[in-house]
Formats: structure tokens, C-alpha cells, sequence
């Protein structure tokens, strides 16, 4: 459903939150072999989630690494596909139609629209804190 950019976005933030710590810091070479990304991927992904309005805190320096963002645990999912510029991809047509709508519906309209409403409240109502605990509530 997502690109690999946002599935490994969706992985590091689990992996960061599950294994660093105040005191410890991840190095991109911690977090890319601990998702099974490439190292040079991960370093732009990592760009996208750290920043001002970023899941992941970055440190630089010789003791430099990453973190997770603690108060971003109440953020809902969707602020992280919205960090890799992937929200459009819940919201399109299942058949990737740019002119769908329930005025002038694909063949796969009626049937797909209850399921993508299911898709965006998951990722809308369920948190960053749920994703990492593994307790989505479906």
C-alpha cells in the first residue's frame, strides 16, 4: 500500500522508540540493520522524521545518534505518512482514478469506500504510542 520509504519510516519509528533510550542513542547503522534497510535509505528517511515536527530526535557528534520523541506518543499514525508526504495515498481511488467520487464512481467504488473510511480512521484515531506497543485497537 505505501511506498518502501514509509514502511521503513513506520519500522524506524517502532525500532527507535522500542530499543533507545535517553541515554542511549541509535546510530543509523543501529537503526538500518535493526529494519533491514540500507544504510544510505535510512539516513533519508531519518531526515524526514526528525525536524520540527518530528517523531525522532537527532544528536550529532562523535556520540551523536537518534532517539525517539517521547511526546509524540499521542500523535495519531497518520502524522507519520504525513512526514513522508503519503497521505494522498489513503485518500486516492482504489483503482487510482483521479476523477472517482461518489458522483462518478469507479467499478470498485461502493465496494472499496467503507473499507478505505476503515483504513483512515485507523490511521487517523490509532496512535504512534499504539503502533509501537503493538496494541492497535481494530
Amino acid at each position: 500500500m505505501f511506498s518502501k520509504s514509509t514502511e521503513y519510516a513506520l519500522r524506524a519509528t517502532i525500532f527507535i522508540a522500542r530499543s533507545g533510550t535517553k541515554d542511549r542513542l541509535l546510530t543509523i547503522d543501529d537503526i538500518s540493520i535493526g529494519i533491514g534497510s540500507p544504510k544510505a535509505f535510512t539516513s533519508k528517511i531519518l531526515q524526514k522524521l526528525t525536524g520540527a515536527n518530528g517523531v525522532v530526535v537527532s544528536y550529532k557528534g562523535p556520540n551523536g545518534g537518534f532517539r525517539f520523541a517521547k511526546e509524540c506518543t499521542a500523535l495519531p499514525i497518520i502524522h507519520i505518512l504525513r512526514l513522508m508526504g503519503e497521505v494522498e495515498v489513503i485518500n486516492k481511488c482504489i483503482m487510482g482514478l483521479s476523477h472517482c467520487s461518489d458522483a462518478n464512481k469507479c467499478p470498485m467504488h461502493n465496494e472499496y469506500k467503507p473499507i478505505k473510511k476503515q483504513i483512515i480512521n485507523l490511521f487517523e484515531q490509532q496512535t504512534i504510542g499504539d503502533l509501537i506497543n503493538g496494541k492497535l485497537k481494530l
